[in-house]
């Protein structure tokens, strides 16, 4: 793993990216990726999933706040997302 790769990586998930989507944006597989989020052997990988889990914390507030401002006409992209993430949570407003 190198700094651009995390950056990268860590970018894609602020903007509320799934795993594939944050692999490929850090030119790496989403298998290496998951890899990287679960490696406990290294402080490189624990200080990264800490940055990660951060940034997916980060998009699901700004999606929570979309919602709670009522910045758009039709909130159910917001809602898509959160379930898309929160499947036990929030999956039963889509339907």
């Amino acid at each position: 793993m190198t700094n651009a790769r995390a950056r990268k990586i860590i970018a894609a998930a602020c903007k509320g990216a799934s795993v594939p989507a944050c692999a490929e944006a850090g030119g790496v597989t989403p298998n290496t990726l998951k890899s990287w989020l679960r490696r406990k052997d290294h402080p490189t990988f624990t200080i990264f999933q800490g940055y990660y889990a951060d940034a997916v914390t980060y998009a699901t507030l700004a999606a929570l706040k979309v919602i709670a401002d009522g910045v758009v006409s039709d909130p159910k992209q917001a809602f898509a997302f959160l379930a898309s993430r929160h499947t036990e949570n929030w999956s039963m407003l889509l339907r």
